[in-house]
């Protein structure tokens, strides 16, 4: 089959493969264009495409959601620049039918059922088990890089520039310090010097036209998840307050390759320090949830770990996932884990659970 590298026929490929797809009319309310860096890889993926149509078919046939939503999410995956969250949301809603986790999508909820004091809308509930759920990029230092990189290629004129440093590092500072800074990072490098940002530990440098000139990244799983302790907490005003609560956070491995499956078991080991970080370490954690999230203004971060019941990484290229579930959680998932994870997913593609029963101090 012929690369897709434009837009109306990505949108072709599409409509050819979901009569959901092709009853929008996509190609007549966007433009054609060259497909950009991000849309024009998951344009000739098909494990992805099939997930996201997997998605579109089961919220408007099964579901009998709001067609006009699914359009809109659809346009967020061939926009460049909504890409990543809106692949992310429906190519995990596939992922969850795929394996039989049925849900209900776009649930709201009021105050006090979420600790949000103006109420919010849920990804969804997971109809066997009674769960609100809410999905979330897991987007790593190294994928920010990535993007700070294509920025100053994409400049004019173009800056190819490299980066030096740690990529296990906390999101948040790499979009403050860096990301957030790119006019001052830019007229730097076009004034021939190269820029530390010490909060990262990183030294973003000009590309030499000929000649040898190494760089070095290092990434860790356990500083990984020391510097991401706080990640989960971000959105805390999603939590409910008196059912279990999965925070799903998934990721494709080509953007973030220290998170790729392999017998070195990084990727596993990071996920489970993460979880154990966030159910266990932060229990004992008395500092305000809203210093992560400032619409909860009477919780610390201990009392919120509490309502978060389960952890779920799920890899949207291979599909594995891993599993976690809060021993100290308020609310627990019932069945006990074992009977969650054999009915949500044949056991052999499973790449790890735990509920951290003999883990638990």
């Amino acid at each position: 089959m012929p690369r897709i590298e434009t837009l109306h026929d990505l949108i072709t490929d599409l409509e050819g493969k979901s009569a959901a797809v092709a009853s929008m009319s996509l190609a007549k309310r966007l433009p054609d264009s060259q497909l950009g860096e991000e849309v024009g890889v998951f344009a000739n993926r098909d494990g992805e495409k099939a997930l996201v149509l997997n998605a579109v078919d089961y919220l408007i046939n099964t579901c009998s959601f709001d067609q006009k939503r699914v359009k809109a999410m659809i346009q967020g995956v061939l926009n460049e620049n909504n890409f990543l969250g809106s692949v992310t949301e429906l190519a995990t809603y596939g992922w969850l039918q795929r394996h039989s986790l049925y849900f209900e999508p776009q649930v709201k909820f009021d105050h006090p059922a979420v600790l949000n004091p103006n109420g919010c809308e849920l990804d969804g509930v997971l109809l066997a088990y009674d769960t609100g759920f809410d999905i979330k990029t897991l987007g790593l230092g190294l994928y920010l890089m990535e993007k700070l990189i294509r920025y100053f290629a994409g400049s004019t004129p173009p800056l190819k520039v490299g980066v030096n440093g740690r990529v296990d590092v906390d999101v948040k500072t790499v979009q403050k310090d860096a990301l957030g800074n790119l006019g001052s990072i830019e007229a730097e490098l076009r004034a021939g010097a190269n820029v530390k940002i010490p909060s990262l530990n990183w030294t973003i440098f000009q590309k030499k036209t000929g000649g040898v000139q190494t760089f070095y990244r290092t990434w860790g799983p356990y500083r990984q998840a020391q510097e991401l302790r706080y990640f989960p907490f971000k959105q805390a005003a999603q939590f409910t307050t008196s059912r279990p609560f999965m925070l799903i956070l998934s990721y494709f491995p080509r953007l973030n390759p220290f998170l790729s499956e392999n017998r070195a078991g990084y990727g596993e080991a990071f996920f489970r320090s993460l979880a154990r970080r966030a159910f266990i370490q932060a229990d004992e954690d008395r500092t305000p949830v809203s210093d992560h999230d400032d619409r909860v203004r009477v919780m610390s971060v201990g009392q919120a770990s509490r309502l978060l019941s389960a952890l779920m990484f799920v890899d949207l290229e291979s599909e594995r996932y891993h599993v976690f579930f809060n021993p100290r959680a308020r609310n627990r998932i019932f069945p006990p884990i074992e009977d969650f994870v054999a009915n949500s997913h044949p056991i052999t593609d499973l790449a790890s659970y735990d509920d951290f029963r003999y883990d638990n101090y």
